[in-house]
């Protein structure tokens, strides 16, 4: 099981459409988010920059990757053969494949593993450590948790039924 690399590409589009909408002045994005995420009217006059988008949506495709790896688990069949393919066409890791290789890629568990898994023991400790130590406020963290759990769970969904190659 081979990630098909289309798809980790267009779901890492994920968390920058969500992020505009999600933070669209008229949502959170107004003067609830600027003033929690202390962002004053002249940080917001300036564009984002060319850098800034493009460092962005390299991070995603970091997050889409560990995503594919949360929620493809026939993936772990192919690390435990030291992502020898030809062990994957013969044998034991054929006939795993073969009998398991289309269970739980699903678009419901996609979105559990993505919304659940990787927001539990991922977003929310490292959202957590940010509003700790820059002293943010609980709403802070809960609005930013939300949006990161939208984010990993259609990105879940996506990777989970699409985002794979078969052998």
């Amino acid at each position: 099981m081979t990630p098909n690399i289309v798809i980790i590409l267009l779901s890492s589009l994920i968390p920058c459409i969500l992020g505009f909408i999600w933070f669209h002045p008229r949502l959170f994005g107004g003067e609830t988010w600027n003033r929690l995420a202390c962002i004053g009217p002249e940080q917001l006059a300036k564009p984002d920059g060319a850098q800034q988008i493009i460092l962005s949506m390299v991070l995603n495709v970091f997050i889409a990757f560990g995503v594919y790896m949360v929620t493809v688990h026939q993936t772990h069949v192919l690390a435990l053969t030291g992502a020898d393919m030809d062990a994957m066409s013969s044998g034991t890791g054929l006939a795993f494949i073969t009998e398991y290789g289309s269970n739980f890629r699903t678009l419901g568990h996609g979105l559990l593993h993505g919304a659940g898994m990787c927001t539990l023991l991922f977003a929310v400790p490292l959202l957590g450590y940010v509003t700790i130590f820059e002293k943010k406020s609980l709403k802070y963290m809960i609005v930013y948790t939300a949006y990161w759990a939208l984010c990993l769970g259609a990105m879940g969904a996506d990777i989970s039924r699409w985002g794979v190659n078969d052998l």
